[in-house]
C-alpha cells in the first residue's frame, strides 16, 4: 500500500478560502460576505442544508483525502467525521440545530466504510490508536473481508502492545489476500514484538519463581536458626539490610550461610559500631578483633576508640551480652560462632519451656558491649534485672 504524495502548499491554502472546501462556514450572514462571494456561499449553504447525505459525505471525503495527501491529518481527521456525521444524522423538524441519529442505508454503505477507512488512517498517524480500532472495528462487522480493515487494526494493534491480536488480524487478512505484501511485513512486525513479549513475560516469571524460592529458602534458614525479623510499617529498612542467604538459593539452607547485620553497643557511651556481614560461620571474636584493639596483636601502642576516654576497651577485655524473643539477656562466649550462638539461645529456651531466639529490630541484632568485672558492666546488668523485675 503506497504512502499519498504530500500535496503542494499552496494548494491547501488556496482550499482553505474556497468556500466548498472550508472546514467552516463564515459568522454572520450571507449578505456581509463581499459580493463576489455572496453566491457562491448561498450556494454552498443550500448544498449543506438540501444536498443529499451521500453527495455531502462524499464532498468531505475528497476533501479529507486532499488534506491527508498534504499530511494534515487532524483536518482530514475532521473532513472524515463530517462525511460520517453527513450519513448518520438528520436535522429534527421544528428544532434549529437540532440532529437525530439514524441508521446507515445500504446504498450508503461502501461510503460509510470508506469515510471509517480513511478516518482510521488519519488516527493512525494521529496515534489516536484506540478510536482506530473503533472505526474499524465497524467496518469489520460489516465486511469481514476488509483487507484495509484489517491492515490498520494490525498497525494500531502493534503500538498498543496487543501483539497477539496483530498476529490475528494480519493472518485472517492473508487468508483471501495472500499476496499483500504491507500485511506480511506488518505481520513479521507483530510476531517480532509477540516474541519479546513472551520472552519478557517469561523472565518475568522466573524472576517471580526465582523471587519466591529465595523467599522461602531464607524463612526456612531463619525458622532453624531460631532468628526473628521484626518490621513495622515505618521502620524504612532497606532489604539489603536485613537477613540475607550466601549464595541466596543453597541446596540446603539450614546448613547454608546466613549473613545477618549486627550492631555493637557500648552503653557506657551512648556508641555503636556496625558489622555489616557478621555470618553464622563467624565467631563473635573475629569480628571484635578487627573493632576494638588487640593486645595479644599489638606492639603496645593500642589504638581506642576515640570516645574510650577511660581505655578500657579491648578485644578481650569486654563481655558482649545479647538479649532474646523472650527477653532473656545471655553472655556470649568470643569463640563462638554465630550460628552457635543461636543455638545455645533455642537450647537454653527449651529447657526452660520457652521458644527463644535472637531478635532482628531495625535490621540489626544488637550486641551490648561493656568492660569486663566494670562499673559499667554492674550498671547494665542491673538495668536489666530492674527491667525483668517490672515486666
Amino acid at each position: 500500500m503506497s504512502e499519498p504524495q504530500p500535496l503542494p502548499r499552496p494548494y491547501l491554502d488556496m482550499l482553505d478560502t474556497v468556500p466548498l472546501f472550508m472546514r467552516e462556514l463564515p459568522s454572520g450572514n450571507a449578505s456581509d460576505a463581499p459580493e463576489s462571494d455572496a453566491n457562491t456561499l448561498a450556494a454552498l449553504q443550500s448544498l449543506i442544508y438540501d444536498e443529499p447525505p451521500e453527495e455531502i459525505a462524499s464532498n468531505f471525503k475528497d476533501q479529507g483525502n486532499d488534506y491527508f495527501k498534504g499530511r494534515r491529518f487532524r483536518e482530514a481527521q475532521g473532513f472524515y467525521t463530517q462525511g460520517i456525521d453527513a450519513l448518520t444524522t438528520r436535522p429534527i423538524e421544528g428544532r434549529e440545530g437540532g440532529l437525530r441519529r439514524v441508521p446507515i442505508e445500504d446504498k450508503d454503505r461502501p461510503l460509510y466504510n470508506t469515510l471509517l477507512l480513511n478516518r482510521a488512517a488519519a488516527n493512525l498517524e494521529l496515534e489516536n490508536y484506540g478510536q482506530v480500532l473503533k472505526d474499524v472495528h465497524v467496518v469489520l462487522e460489516y465486511d469481514p473481508k476488509s483487507s484495509k480493515a484489517l491492515f490498520r487494526a494490525a498497525r494500531a494493534l502493534i503500538k498498543l502492545r496487543r501483539y497477539e491480536e496483530a498476529v490475528d488480524a494480519c493472518d485472517r487478512c492473508l487468508m483471501f489476500d495472500p499476496n499483500n505484501k504491507d500485511v506480511e511485513k506488518t505481520k513479521k512486525i507483530a510476531a517480532k514484538g509477540l516474541e519479546e513479549d513472551l520472552r519478557r513475560t517469561y523472565q518475568r516469571q522466573q524472576a517471580a519463581e526465582r523471587e519466591k524460592s529465595i523467599k522461602v529458602a531464607l524463612e526456612t534458614a531463619l525458622k532453624y536458626h531460631g532468628i526473628t525479623v521484626l518490621r513495622t510499617p515505618n521502620d524504612n529498612v532497606e532489604p539489603e539490610s536485613l537477613p540475607q542467604l550466601d549464595p541466596p538459593l543453597p541446596s540446603d539452607p539450614t546448613t547454608a550461610e546466613l549473613v545477618c547485620r549486627v550492631a555493637l553497643v557500648y552503653p557506657q557511651y551512648a556508641q555503636t559500631d556496625l558489622i555489616i556481614r557478621f555470618s553464622t560461620y563467624d565467631t563473635l571474636g573475629a569480628h571484635l578483633d578487627t573493632i576494638l584493639p588487640d593486645p595479644s596483636s599489638s606492639d603496645g601502642q593500642l589504638e581506642y576508640p576515640p570516645w574510650d576516654i577511660k581505655k578500657e576497651y579491648t578485644s578481650r577485655g569486654v563481655n558482649v551480652y545479647v538479649q532474646t524473643k523472650q527477653g532473656r539477656v545471655l553472655k556470649l562466649g568470643r569463640n563462638k560462632t554465630l550460628g552457635d550462638i543461636c543455638a545455645n539461645v533455642r537450647t537454653t529456651g527449651k529447657a526452660k519451656g520457652l521458644e527463644d531466639g535472637l531478635v532482628v529490630g531495625q535490621g540489626v541484632i544488637a550486641f551490648v558491649v561493656v568492660p569486663r568485672a566494670s562499673e559499667a558492666e554492674d550498671r547494665y546488668l542491673k538495668s536489666v534485672r530492674e527491667g525483668n523485675a517490672s515486666k
